[in-house]
Parts: C-alpha cells; sequence; structure tokens
C-alpha cells in the first residue's frame, strides 16, 4: 500500500488539523508555497518552450498551479466517500482530471532541447524562466 494511500486521512482531516494545530498550519503553507512556486516556474518554463500558451488574462499561469493542486490534494479525499482509493485505475482518474485542466493550455510544439521536456522540479533557465508578462501581473 502507497504512503499517499496509507495516509489519506490527512487529505480528509486537513482542515481540522490546520486550523487546530498552528505549527501544522505553518508548515503545510511552507510546502504549499514552496511547492507552488515550484509549479509556477515549470508552467513559466512551459510557456517558454512554446509547450504551453499562458492563460489569457485576467488568468494566469498561478490559477492552473493552483487548479492542480486543488485536484491533486482532494483526489484521495474524494475517492474515500465516491469510490476506492486502493484501486489504481480510480486513483489514474485524478491524474486525468489534471490534464483534462491543462490540455487547452498544451501546444503539439516540440521541446526546443530535442525531446527532454521541463519537469517541475527543473531549475528556471539563466534567463529566470518567466514567460513574458504584463507589468504588474501576477503569475
Amino acid at each position: 500500500m502507497s504512503l499517499t494511500v496509507k495516509y489519506r486521512f490527512f487529505g480528509r482531516e486537513i482542515l481540522a488539523l490546520l486550523q487546530a494545530d498552528p505549527q501544522l498550519r505553518a508548515s503545510y503553507q511552507d510546502v504549499y508555497e514552496r511547492r507552488l512556486g515550484q509549479w509556477l516556474a515549470f508552467g513559466d518554463q512551459l510557456v517558454a518552450q512554446g509547450a504551453a500558451r499562458a492563460p489569457r488574462p485576467p488568468r494566469t499561469v498561478r490559477d492552473l498551479a493552483v487548479a492542480v493542486w486543488l485536484i491533486s490534494e482532494s483526489w484521495l479525499a474524494f475517492l474515500d466517500v465516491t469510490g476506492d482509493p486502493a484501486d489504481p485505475a480510480q486513483l489514474a482518474r485524478g491524474a486525468d482530471l489534471v490534464l483534462t485542466v491543462l490540455e487547452p493550455y498544451l501546444t503539439d510544439a516540440p521541446p526546443p532541447d530535442g525531446g527532454r521536456a521541463a519537469q517541475p522540479t527543473d531549475p528556471p533557465p539563466p534567463d529566470g524562466g518567466g514567460a513574458a508578462r504584463d507589468e504588474g501581473e501576477e503569475r
């Protein structure tokens, strides 16, 4: 049994746990901000490489990253209520939902580096990796 499935109670009880424990809430917030930053950098790399289109304002890459976060954080708790979180096919459906959110923004452009697509943990390119933004636009 995977750790994700074994400790899925955390996803079910996260609101109550975070409200009851300020230290846990602060730790969770730190992890959230760090991981969201990594996903934002990943999204910016995909846009810079032409593998994805940036959302039309007022929507942002940050909005997409938050949508992906919400699906991935709540999928197991949702399966606890509506399905079987131990079923690999039902678990995989969460990834399908993430692709449903992202698919309208993906392009068919090949990566400029000969086939190696950007990864969420890759450091940003030397130019900062940010896609062009209007001044003051939030990620």
